[in-house]
């Protein structure tokens, strides 16, 4: 049996809910309604999406948050290279996500290594994918946006032993090295070639070879540029000479294994 529930009007008339001229619902409290939540405030320190107008970035540009005055237009932001800044309106901004601001730091780092660039790898050398690369060696940049097909946005460097010559690394696993710092690396590399040669370390010297005098540390008989026959090797660089027994700054003119009159 249907039931009929009376209901009455602002005007004082009662009316059943039998016509099918009323729609009955039941009352409902407000604290019972589902109310989302509001975002939490941007505040300094936090990256942010930008979404409305943009002058100074990009719609979709990930920023930080630097400043925050609680005026109209109250955070200025700044790009995630440092260089640029700009005031923004709440409304034109939203949280970015950690992979979101993940993705900016990267892309920002990588930015960093221009074509070109020389730089120093400091680790994962001699593995995928940096087969024929030495940690401490110098190398050059060729693409710092390379798509790995597997490692996803690398830094890649010429110049490794391997049949290719390329290979391809994080921002964190090479250092960008000035020209001063290129040509000094360079110039040890170079004199630790040459000593390899002979089997030796730099500055290794060994009895019967002949070296030319650089420094003579003030012994009165010897002077600087004379040639001098090793005696044995001292502390701190230094040789003995077989003459006078001084110890003296040499620099190697012939190996005691190369030497003809031996």
């Amino acid at each position: 049996m249907r039931k009929v529930i009376p209901i009455i009007d602002d005007d004082g008339d009662e009316y059943d809910t039998y016509s099918d001229e009323f729609e009955v619902y039941r009352k409902v409290s407000a604290a019972s309604v589902e109310v989302e939540p509001k975002p939490e405030r941007l505040k300094v320190g936090d990256y942010a999406k930008v979404v409305g107008q943009a002058i100074v970035t990009e719609k979709g540009e990930i920023v930080k948050v630097i400043q925050d005055t609680g005026a109209i237009i109250p955070f200025k932001v700044e790009t995630m290279d440092g260089k640029y800044t700009e005031w923004r309106s709440e409304a034109s901004l939203v949280r970015a996500t950690d992979e979101e601001v993940a993705e900016a730091k990267d892309e920002a780092a990588r930015a960093k290594f221009k074509k070109g660039a020389k730089v120093r790898l400091l680790s994962g050398g001699g593995k995928l994918p940096l087969i024929g690369f030495k940690n401490g060696k110098i190398y050059e940049v060729s693409d710092n946006n390379f798509d790995h097909p597997r490692r996803g946005k690398r830094i890649r460097i010429e110049g490794g032993d391997c049949f290719r010559g390329s290979g391809c690394a994080t921002p964190d696993q090479l250092e960008i090295l000035t020209e001063e710092e290129v040509a000094e690396i360079e110039r040890k590399q170079a004199e630790e070639a040459k000593w390899a040669k002979i089997g030796r370390k730099v500055g290794e010297y060994k009895r019967g070879d002949i070296a030319r005098v650089v420094d003579n540390k003030c012994a009165g008989r010897v002077a600087n540029g004379d040639i001098i026959e090793v005696l044995k090797q001292a502390s701190g660089g230094s040789v003995v000479d077989t003459v006078h027994g001084y110890f003296l700054k040499v620099e190697l003119i012939t190996p005691v294994e190369a030497r003809f009159d031996r």
